[in-house]
């Protein structure tokens, strides 16, 4: 080749190529490759920050060995439940039936020196979970065919990623994780974890374990059968071959045929499986209940670790639960109910709480059955449970199941009285209700052969005593739904459903005991709630029962759990109750002198009596700890039930309360400042008087101190031949001095069949002269009201009068006068004898009187009586309207309704919305029902007294759509 022709021909190339390079096409090429070429890249760089992004933080695979070694792993130990020191263990997440979790090799190589798990449960697992797991590729993450996890996406999910939230995030570094532990570990090894770890129902992990519980063999000897059903009940764990027996065997003969189907079996091993007739364990003492606290536990511990992954294994849960206290709980309700079904069961010295068990000498709780009993303890200081036992037909212990509160709940009722204003002194009368919904026994729990209706009592003896009736009349007056607002603050949980089973107050609703316990809490804690905060009820305070969870090799997943106070009532009103629920001296009226509930240091105590003759409460409380009893026997006999529970029942309360505090501070309550200790008469809490049957200390207020002198029991002055009010005209010789119970017109029926007389309501006006035409007061008129400035009219002689003076004097009959003016001489005929200034006195009834003196001193009298008034009535909208916004719902009403008080007598209310006249009253219940429309409102209730005086109040409310 000529060599002078190579620098000819480059030239001849290159410059082909930058003519080529200049054209449109070959520029817009260049442009397209370059771009692609940037897509590319940045694709690659995104994909590599995006799958780096998303796989950080992935946790290691070798935490799998962690999990399942075969000796040390943290699953190959269950999750343990202990006291509060960590030295006994309350429950186990553990089939009873197994001594330990064992672990089963597999080896599928050919020359395998050791294989527990047969291939049958191999391929039947396969079969049921994962049929191309052998076949998929690495990378193959997902089984679109089958739409469900692979076997390796299950372990990975269960027990390493079991801390993320559901989602593709999650599902994407699912399948990055099971692709690193089936590349790094191999098939098999994943396969063998699988089978380990998989649950089979009835709290049993690993196919080892199954094969014990439910065919008590070991694994290496299931035949394909067997291996088929643990197969189909780890894809279903509640159709195992204990709660679900035929269930599980026809899933198991559906995955045989299956597995023939896809050639994992021949047809010969097929009809042999099939022909196989599965038996199963017996299941007696192989799978114990679990007991209610053991769910309220995982409950709490369920922000942190999810029960599936809690119940694993690996785990010690710390509760605080106090080990002395459950023990001796636990003996002394199996002591308790073997005597008090006439046995005599051995007293272990250790079980001191039962010496302490009350002795009946007959078998109280003979035919009682079945009998369900439940017991907490909390300590309301920290809000921590520190023992919970339960005796049941099933062996349950249930913290949740809710039963009807009956008397529980009146100190509840009577704490919202007290937020209106009432005091544990205020007069309430125990008198048949208004309906004939129950009976005088009923309403007196427990009175046995001496139920009767006590008429008037305080609200300190009604709520020590189970006196019901004026808790029936609160619960109707301040409405259910007040009431239910205080339960609620104070932790109980409000459900939505009804009760139809709650019929002594109707409209009320079912308590679990540890509401019970926690709200009575509230009292001993001054107002207090303490607990911990749940975020699925709302950020609502529950009692505590975790203190620490650890795993075996240490790690600590929570450890003293936030504790929240919170002052939900003030506390005044909380040392009220507390007062009243601790007054021995007050129960003893309805439990005489041999009060069980004396422990010798201040409790306060309050039976819980229901409707239902076979359910009763006991709950009571010191400052260091709150004791809650139920029982009932549903299906039992009821009639006469109600008095052995209670025994039974108070009896557990004192005894295992006294050994909680055995050693414990004597402690008391202090009563709280802005309160006053009162002398006052009883029932009727106002100051006393001389016909006071009884002066007792009493707590208040400050500020609501009675300031008026007792009218329960008063002396009046009667004339005896007509048995009427002695009035100024009553001749004097005709008058006598009576005590009477001022009885309200609502209790009259009540003390005419006691026998009691009641005051006479007519004025003695027997001993009146007709009115003389000289000498007379024409007005004010006999018996009318008056109020402010009076001006008394009349007539005085205009001759033969020496003087005249007019007086006044307290009461119908005065014993003595004072003169409303100086004596005069001056005529009068008709006209206004004087101007009496009644601001000056006291309101009630008063005597006038013109006194006239004529020549040679002869007098002549006039009298009329009037009653002063100058206090106006107190009108108070009874709802809480003010402000208020109601959704509109046609046809629905709103009830306006008004509380009025006056000392003499209402002569009207009336109400005006948005200033319209829309109704009057002129007797109770000062109240109007209105329809609903859609607007802004002023409802004013104005209350006018026979007086003339009057009082209103105004508020505003909005109803929307």
């Amino acid at each position: 080749m000529d060599m002078t022709r190579i620098p000819r021909l480059i030239h001849s190339r290159v410059k082909r190529r930058k003519k080529h390079k200049n054209t449109p096409l070959g520029k817009a090429g260049f442009a397209f490759a370059l771009l692609f070429s940037l897509l590319s890249v940045s694709t690659i760089i995104g994909l590599v920050s995006y799958y780096t992004h998303i796989s950080q933080d992935l946790p290691s695979a070798d935490y799998l060995t962690v999990l399942l070694d075969p000796d040390r792993g943290l699953l190959m130990q269950p999750t343990r439940i202990y006291t509060q020191g960590g030295e006994e263990v309350l429950w186990a997440f553990e089939n009873p039936a197994l001594e330990e979790r064992d672990y089963a090799v597999l080896d599928l190589s050919e020359k395998a020196l050791r294989s527990d798990i047969p291939p049958g449960v191999v391929k039947a697992t396969i079969a049921a979970t994962d049929p191309q797991y052998f076949s998929r590729a690495n990378l193959n993450i997902w089984d679109w065919r089958q739409g469900k996890r692979t076997i390796p996406q299950m372990l990975v999910s269960d027990l390493l990623l079991w801390q993320e939230q559901p989602g593709l995030w999650r599902e994407i570094r699912e399948g990055i994780l099971a692709s690193q532990i089936t590349a790094q570990f191999g098939r098999e090894k994943v396969l063998e974890w699988y089978l380990n770890s998989a649950y089979y129902g009835r709290q049993t992990y690993g196919v080892s374990s199954a094969a014990e519980v439910y065919f008590g063999k070991p694994v290496h000897r299931l035949n394909l059968a067997e291996a088929a059903l643990l197969a189909a009940v780890s894809e279903a764990p509640a159709l195992n071959p204990f709660d679900a027996p035929q269930a599980a065997r026809e899933r198991g003969r559906e995955l045989l045929n299956t597995m023939g189907k896809h050639d994992l079996i021949t047809e010969e091993e097929e009809d042999e499986a099939l022909a196989y007739k599965l038996v199963f364990q017996e299941k007696n003492n192989l799978s114990l209940p679990r007991p209610g606290f053991v769910d309220y536990v995982l409950e709490q511990i369920d922000e942190e670790i999810p029960q599936s992954r809690l119940t694993r294994g690996g785990f010690n849960i710390i509760t605080t639960i106090d080990s002395s206290l459950q023990s001796q709980m636990e003996c002394a309700v199996q002591v308790g109910l073997a005597r008090y079904r006439g046995e005599d069961p051995p007293l272990e010295e250790e079980c001191e709480a039962a010496r302490l068990l009350p002795n009946y000498p007959d078998r109280i709780l003979q035919g009682v059955e079945p009998l369900h009993l439940d017991v907490v303890q909390l300590d309301p200081r920290n809000g921590h449970i520190l023992a919970v036992v339960g005796e049941h037909p099933n062996g349950l212990s249930d913290l949740f199941s809710a039963h009807p509160p009956g008397s529980l709940l009146t100190p509840f009722i009577y704490l919202t009285s007290f937020t209106q204003g009432y005091e544990p002194a205020a007069l309430v009368w125990d008198i048949p209700p208004d309906k004939d919904d129950f009976t005088v026994e009923d309403l007196h729990p427990g009175c046995g052969d001496q139920c009767a209706y006590k008429g008037p009592v305080s609200i300190r003896l009604a709520m020590a005593n189970d006196y019901l009736t004026p808790a029936l009349n609160f619960w109707e007056t301040l409405r259910p739904g007040n009431i239910e607002n205080i339960l609620s603050q104070v932790g109980v949980e409000i459900p939505s459903g009804s009760c139809p089973s709650c019929q002594m107050f109707p409209g009320s609703h079912a308590v679990t005991i540890l509401d019970v316990a926690q709200s009575y809490g509230v009292f001993s804690n001054g107002g207090v709630l303490r607990g911990w905060p749940s975020s699925d009820k709302g950020g609502s305070l529950e009692p505590v029962i975790v203190n620490r969870v650890e795993d075996l090799s240490g790690k600590i997943w929570r450890e003293n759990p936030r504790l929240v106070s919170r002052a939900v009532i003030s506390k005044q009103l909380a040392y009220m109750i507390t007062h009243v629920l601790s007054d021995s001296n007050a129960r003893r009226a309805s439990m005489g002198r041999q009060n069980v509930f004396d422990i010798g240091r201040p409790a306060a105590v309050k039976l819980g009596n229901t409707s239902q003759e076979d359910q009763i409460w006991t709950v009571g409380y010191t400052p260091q700890i709150v004791t809650a009893v139920w029982m009932g026997s549903e299906g039992s006999e009821a009639e006469g039930l109600a008095d052995p529970l209670s025994k039974v029942a108070s009896g557990y309360w004192r005894a295992l309360t006294q050994y909680a505090l055995k050693g414990q501070p004597l402690l008391g309550w202090e009563q709280p400042d802005e309160m006053t200790t009162l002398e006052v008469c009883s029932p009727s809490g106002l100051l006393p008087t001389d016909q006071c049957p009884e002066v007792v200390d009493e707590i208040f207020i400050q500020g609501n101190e009675p300031t008026q002198e007792d009218n329960l029991y008063q002396v009046l002055e009667i004339n005896r031949e007509t048995n009427q009010l002695a009035t100024v005209f009553t001749p004097p010789e005709l008058i006598e001095e009576r005590t009477y119970l001022n009885i309200p017109p609502e209790a009259e029926e009540w003390a005419r069949q006691q026998g009691i007389s009641t005051p006479p309501q007519q004025y003695d006006v027997s001993g009146q002269t007709p009115r003389s035409p000289e000498v007379h007061i024409s007005s004010p008129e006999n018996f009318s009201f008056v109020r402010e400035e009076v001006e008394l009219r009349g007539m005085v002689p205009e001759e033969g009068v020496l003087s005249y003076r007019i007086q006044f004097g307290k009461g119908l009959n005065p014993k003595t006068w004072q003169q409303i003016h100086e004596e005069s001489v001056d005529p009068r005929g008709g006209s206004v004898l004087v101007t009496w200034d009644t601001r000056g006195v006291e309101d009630g009834l008063y005597a006038l009187q013109l006194v006239v003196v004529r020549e040679g001193q002869r007098v002549e009298k006039a009298s009329t009586i009037v009653s002063v008034d100058n206090t106006p009535p107190t009108v108070r909208v009874a709802e809480d309207l003010d402000g208020r916004q109601f959704t509109y719902r046609p046809g629905e009403e709103i009830l306006f309704r008004a509380q009025v008080v006056d000392n003499a007598n209402v002569d009207e209310v009336t109400f005006y919305l948005n200033y319209r006249l829309i109704a009057t009253r002129d007797r109770p219940p000062y109240a109007y029902p209105w329809e609903m429309e859609v607007g802004e409102f002023t409802l004013n209730v104005r209350a006018v007294d026979k007086a003339g005086n009057v009082d209103q109040e105004m508020v505003t409310f909005e109803v929307v759509r």
